[in-house]
């Protein structure tokens, strides 16, 4: 009779984990297979021409019969789709399904995110976020790579999720409107994109503009900031000294913190927007040398206070290598209690005494 019982219950168990699984993660691995399909086919230039739909894990394709070949070419390939289907327009499939298809495109944009893009050289670097799917951001790079030159371009962002399907339209738009400046910067923060830079003449603003009109997404609302300079003017020397990207550094670094985990040397998610920002200052100073200092409270033993300052600062340089500042300009030092800038006997001083602080000086 025991057995019996035991039976029925691994039965019933069994039962409920079926109905979790068709019922309740089956509309949640629809969502993911459909953003992922967008991501990957905007960022391969196919626009928003071509709808998206899926079915379980079968993808249904519609729109722009232009696109229809290489469009399934490229859904076929995306990891968890076991199938796809170019439908009619007026397939029923599709028109029930379009309430579903708006609702992850908000939900990917009601997080805050954000992705900069920084152009000095003729190189691009992206920073900040990036689609979770793999496949985008290396479709992303292979579609701008054309117009900066082969490998000129790199994705350098470091956290990973989800985000709204104009995401790539939108850092090609940029990506574009900054391959026509001397050095410029552009920052795409939720559904608002920031373009600034350094140009020629009146000209190639108006031309910039022009381009981000057509190519920005409708989602998206964006403003620009110009500077001028001579053609032939040496933009580095004039703007992008040691002493004054120490400054930028300075001025960008207020109010703000690279916290660590308690006592530990690893980063908190919160410090790598902070870094990047650091990252993008760096990227557009390719001279002088970096001094990063740690720095602790008052708290604890010397010594290890010391020897944790050092580690964490270690790591921050470690990170910047990573994000492609050249390793040799780095110098990463530990201070330990040292040079307080607060009060160590308050909880605030000790949270403003435990640091890290970056220097640009000369060669």
């Amino acid at each position: 009779m025991g057995r019996i019982i035991l039976a029925l219950g691994g039965l019933i168990a069994l039962g409920c984990v079926v109905i979790y699984a068709v019922f309740l993660r089956a509309p949640v691995i629809e969502r993911d297979i459909e953003t992922r399909t967008r991501q990957v086919l905007e960022a391969s230039g196919i626009d928003q021409s071509v709808r998206v739909v899926a079915d379980g894990r079968e993808v249904l394709l519609s729109g722009d019969p232009a696109q229809k070949d290489r469009a399934v070419a490229i859904a076929t390939e995306i990891f968890g789709v076991v199938g796809v289907q170019w439908v009619s327009s007026e397939d029923q499939r599709l028109a029930d399904a379009s309430d579903g298809d708006l609702k992850v495109a908000d939900n990917a944009d009601n997080s805050d995110w954000s992705t900069s893009l920084v152009v000095s050289d003729g190189r691009l670097s992206i920073l900040g976020d990036r689609p979770s799917l793999d496949g985008v951001s290396n479709a992303i790079v292979a579609r701008l790579s054309a117009d900066f030159g082969g490998r000129n371009v790199s994705m350098e962002s470091s956290n990973a999720r989800e985000l709204p399907v104009y995401w790539a339209d939108t850092v090609n738009a940029a990506a574009k409107a900054l391959r026509r400046m001397d050095q410029g910067t552009a920052e795409l923060k939720r559904n608002k994109l920031y373009v600034e830079g350094i140009v020629n003449n009146e000209g190639d603003q108006l031309a910039i503009k022009q381009m981000l009109v057509e190519l920005t997404p409708s989602d998206v609302v964006w403003r620009t900031e110009f500077e001028t300079v001579e053609p032939g003017a040496n933009v580095i020397a004039q703007r992008l000294t040691p002493a004054m990207c120490d400054a930028d550094l300075a001025n960008f670094m207020q109010g703000k913190q690279v916290q660590f985990r308690k006592s530990k040397t690893s980063l908190q998610k919160s410090a790598f927007s902070v870094i990047d920002g650091v990252v993008k200052i760096l990227l557009t100073c390719p001279s002088g040398k970096v001094q990063i200092g740690g720095y602790t409270d008052s708290r604890g033993d010397p010594d290890l206070n010391l020897r944790l300052s050092a580690e964490r600062a270690e790591t921050v340089r470690e990170y910047l290598a990573e994000q492609g500042i050249n390793m040799a300009r780095l110098d990463a030092r530990g201070y330990g209690s040292l040079r307080p800038i607060a009060d160590n006997k308050t909880a605030a001083g000790r949270a403003a005494n435990r640091r890290i602080e970056f220097r640009v000086i000369g060669e």
